[in-house]
């Protein structure tokens, strides 16, 4: 009877982990999803900077992506 408990518990201890890595790996993929955006967002605000659509003094925008990028790439 006790090998059946330590089976059991093994078992629910597998569901757990193979959750728990399922739950990993998602939110992994939001993060890369969330640079993503953070990164094209960068790249239309030096686009639009290029073409003079914005001026320098609304560098707030690019702060504000940039402190995105690095808050993601940390986690």
């Amino acid at each position: 009877m006790d090998n059946k408990n330590e089976r059991s518990y093994d078992s629910e201890e597998e569901e757990l982990l193979a959750y728990e890595l399922e739950v990993a790996s998602s939110n992994k993929q939001i993060n890369a999803d969330y640079r993503k955006i953070v990164r094209l967002g960068i790249s239309k605000w030096l686009a639009n900077l290029q073409d003079n659509k914005i001026k320098l003094e609304t560098t707030e925008e690019l702060k504000r992506l940039l402190e995105a990028d690095k808050l993601l790439r940390d986690e």
